[in-house]
């Protein structure tokens, strides 16, 4: 049984996996593959059972009828927004990186991020996806370049900095970077933002159970109440919690790194409405990812980042899949300023 096995595995390490698997299978083990990831399972399974809430909506054998699988686990409207094409175009310029490195060593780039528009990254493990999170989010200064934050300079000293000037971050590891072990949801969500929500040093209870009910209602999370635990909720809902915290208001630039990892295709759809819905109140959003379908879903613009360096800026109504894949995967060294990015 393999739950999620490639959650954070590069490309190379999958296909690894995937060999190890086929190995299984030929000796006569039955294997049990759980996965979001629609394309290995179609690479992997011979038999395929789609859950939802607990209970199997349908079964079948290869070849596969995708979209009436994708139907049974999001329901009908589900399936048609997770077929949609984004283009949405910002005008205002909300984050400018100039002569930016995210290595000692890697080439400077530009990069501008408007408002109203979800700009996607997609990078293999090491591309530098988090060097470039960490980064526009004060937790990790770049080796070189400078930022401005619409007409003003950006400079973050640290995290408090940037979230007081509205932007902010859900980091690659939320168990990790964002969660306290025993805290309950409202607690995390007001983590962020204790001065708000208290007087004198002293955190008004109310106003914290008050924020974490705001959550739960708003981002259907699963839950008890906004006292339950946050460890004890299912990954999906962990992440939606995370998420929501920062959603109170509407920032700036909300930068999301790695977000629908360890969720499932339905968590993953509500969490990508809602980073829509985030661009559309006027909101920069960045989303860094290594998996293709999950930037293409939520984008409206992909930027692969190899070695540090973009390698392609299009619009993701412009750009095939296997384009982006082919990226990805260029050799080191080959035309690494062979796109223009703006």
């Amino acid at each position: 049984m393999l739950d999620e096995p490639t959650s954070a595995l590069s490309a190379a390490e999958t296909d690894r996996l995937f060999g190890v698997v086929d190995d299984l299978r030929r000796g006569g083990v039955a294997v049990l593959y759980v996965s979001h990831r629609i394309g290995e399972i179609d690479r992997l399974a011979d038999r395929i059972a789609v859950l939802r809430d607990g209970n199997i909506r349908s079964e079948q054998t290869k070849p596969f009828d995708w979209p009436s699988a994708v139907r049974d686990m999001l329901g009908e409207r589900g399936a048609q927004e997770l077929a949609e094409v984004h283009d949405r175009r910002g005008d205002e310029t909300a984050l400018e990186l100039r002569g930016v490195q995210l290595f000692p060593r890697s080439a400077p780039f530009d990069l501008t991020l408007r408002h109203g528009e979800v700009t996607g990254v997609v990078g293999l493990l090491g591309a530098g996806k988090s060097e470039l999170a960490l980064g526009v989010f004060g937790a990790q200064p770049f080796p070189a370049g400078t930022m401005r934050l619409g007409a003003e300079s950006y400079a973050p000293a640290s995290p408090a900095d940037a979230v007081a000037r509205e932007v902010y971050l859900v980091p690659e590891d939320r168990a990790a970077q964002a969660m306290l072990p025993g805290w309950s949801i409202a607690r995390t969500a007001s983590l962020p933002f204790l001065r708000a929500l208290s007087r004198r040093g002293v955190v008004a209870r109310g106003k914290e159970r008050a924020d974490g009910r705001a959550v739960v209602e708003r981002f259907d999370v699963v839950a008890s109440s906004e006292t339950q635990r946050v460890d004890a909720l299912s990954g999906g809902n962990q992440q939606k919690v995370v998420v929501g915290r920062w959603l109170r208001g509407r920032p700036r630039v909300m930068v999301l790194d790695e977000p629908f990892r360890g969720i499932d295709i339905g968590a993953r759809h509500d969490l990508s409405h809602r980073v829509r819905e985030l661009a559309a109140g006027g909101s920069a959003v960045l989303v860094l990812a290594a998996d293709v379908d999950e930037v293409l879903e939520v984008a409206d613009r992909v930027v692969v980042l190899v070695e540090g360096v973009p390698r392609l800026d299009a619009r993701t109504v412009d750009v095939t899949r296997d384009r982006i894949v082919a990226q990805m995967a260029a050799l080191h060294g080959e035309g690494l300023h062979g796109e223009g990015v703006a």
